[in-house]
């Protein structure tokens, strides 16, 4: 039986990496962030974006730039994507 909010087909952070385009949750579980606080960042329009239909979509390059520049007082030009893995989450 499967837990009320569990998530039964978890992403494998591997093939997050893989794509450009990312989903809502998909995005969520790179960020690092819960998906409530991603709709806000899409609603605040703080966050880069695209809209399919009734889908919202991400840019994986994007959100990277994103997180880079919330890090201005680091060498946020040596973070690569593999280091953005390891990061705490941006909230």
């Amino acid at each position: 039986m499967i837990n009320k909010g569990s998530n039964p087909f978890p992403i494998p952070k591997n093939k997050i990496m893989e794509k450009q385009f990312l989903e809502m949750n998909e995005a969520s579980t790179f960020l690092r962030i819960s998906k409530s606080t991603l709709y806000k960042k899409v609603m605040r329009k703080e966050i880069p974006y695209y809209k399919m239909g009734n889908k919202t979509i991400f840019d994986r390059v994007e959100l990277i730039d994103f997180i880079k520049g919330c890090f201005k007082n680091t060498n946020a030009a040596q973070l690569n994507e593999f280091d953005l893995l390891t990061l705490p989450s941006i909230r």
